[in-house]
Parts: structure tokens; sequence; C-alpha cells
């Protein structure tokens, strides 16, 4: 009953979402599997693949947003694609993921997927240490954030596993489902409240 009234509050009325932070790691990957980056040739080559995951006005722009670096890993035997992740950094912009407005000289992880039978071999570590480095190398960020909703367990426990450190909170006000308000808290930073209902200024991804 808990549980489900919990749910029920998170869906409706007020969300809670964890925010982390993933510093410099050393890049480990597991043998079977490469990650690479996701441009218009790999899109062509795995083209089943994501369309059956994205829209492709979606999949477009952020292939062709230079702010927008995507990852995906393929499995070396059966040369398949089994997992992704995106990666934004506002420094010419600033983008908002779900509510979540990112700051400015920040890189933010998102959107990572695992097919089911490849979960629990290190892809998702693969894929997130991997974007992390690029975020932090190429990029040039100061931070590279990640937000998860405190009821998704199995990426708690993922992130948790590959060493990403919690360094705030992110909620969103509701009213009847809809988002009214995003209000982020970060370690040694002001809270920050952000009106969502009626759209935002910040580029949507």
């Amino acid at each position: 009953m808990i549980k489900y009234m919990n749910k029920y509050i998170q869906t409706y009325f007020f969300k809670t979402r964890v925010v982390y932070s993933l510093g410099k790691v050393k890049e480990q990957f597991h043998s079977d599997y490469k990650i690479i980056k996701i441009d218009e040739e790999v899109v062509k080559e795995y083209c089943d693949f994501f369309n059956k995951h994205f829209e492709k006005d979606k999949l477009i722009w952020r292939v062709n947003n230079p702010d927008c670096t995507g990852f995906l890993a393929i499995h070396r035997i059966s040369n398949q694609p089994v997992g992704f992740e995106w990666s934004i950094v506002s420094q010419t912009h600033e983008y908002r993921h779900d509510n979540f407005l990112l700051p400015l000289n920040n890189g933010m992880l998102f959107n990572a997927f695992v097919v089911k039978a490849h979960r629990g071999r290190g892809v998702f570590r693969s894929l997130k240490l991997k974007a992390t480095m690029f975020l932090y190398d190429q990029k040039e960020c100061e931070h590279v954030l990640s937000v998860v909703e405190v009821l998704n367990y199995p990426s708690i426990n993922a992130n948790n596993k590959i060493g990403s450190i919690v360094v705030g909170r992110n909620f969103l006000i509701k009213v009847l489902r809809r988002n009214l308000f995003s209000i982020t808290k970060l370690n040694k930073k002001r809270l920050k409240i952000d009106y969502v209902l009626t759209g935002s200024k910040k580029v949507r991804i």
C-alpha cells in the first residue's frame, strides 16, 4: 500500500529525482563489446535498431547537433547493437531534459538503454564511462551530471555501482501529472526554481 501511494504521489503531484555526478575515471571495457560514436553512417548501418528505439526527427536532431553526442554498444561476435547512451553539453545553449535544466559549462548523460539479454555484463558501465570521459576530455565540462528518478531502482543501483556521487536533488511539482515547477538543489549552490508548465527558453533534448 505504501509503495503504491508513493508511486501515485510521484506520478501526479511531486516527483523526486537524484542528481548524480561522475568524475574522471579510467575507462574499462568488456572484451565482448565495443563502444562507438553515433553518427549518420552508424545510423544507416544499424537503421532497424534506431528505428525501433527513436523517433526519426529526434534522432536526426541529436546526430546533427554538435553539442549532443551519442554512443552505441556493439556486441563483437554478432555485430549487433545492444545499448546506447547520449550526452549533451551546455556551452552554446542551455539545454533541458525532462524538465531538468542543465547549468552552463556542464555535461549531462541521458537516455541510457541496454538490451535486456545483455544487462549485467558491464555494458551500462562501459557506455557511461566512455561518454563521461568524452565530455571531460573533448568538451572540457566542469561536471558531468545525470538525473534518475528515485523510484527507478535499477538505474539507482547501476549508478551507485559505477561510482557516481549524489550531488543534489531535483523536484517536479505537478498538477494532475502536468509539470508546473522544476526545483533543483545542487551541492553548495542556491535553490533554483523554474516554471515549466508553458515551456521554457531552454532547448529541449
